[in-house]
């Protein structure tokens, strides 16, 4: 059910907003879909780049039980 047949109907008890209110809302906060899909694009990912690095056999054998771990983590594709 939309808020302006709650309104209508008076679901909510001692609401001040009316359908006009609404309506004007309406009006100001609507979505120009064809703006935001000419405007919008998708960014190209940046490629994963694999780096190898030559270790010293000394520093292998005095460090052999070092584990060294990198992760990676996204949160809403960033």
């Amino acid at each position: 059910m939309d808020l302006k047949a709650m309104i209508r109907i008076n679901l909510i008890k001692d609401d001040e907003v009316t359908i006009e209110d609404v309506t004007l809302v309406e009006k100001v906060h609507r979505l120009d879909i064809e703006s935001i899909k000419g405007k919008t694009t998708q960014v190209k990912p940046t490629p994963v780049i694999f780096q190898t690095i030559d270790i010293l056999k000394e520093l292998i054998n005095i460090n052999q039980d070092i584990t060294i771990s990198i992760d990676g983590l996204k949160i809403n594709r960033v």
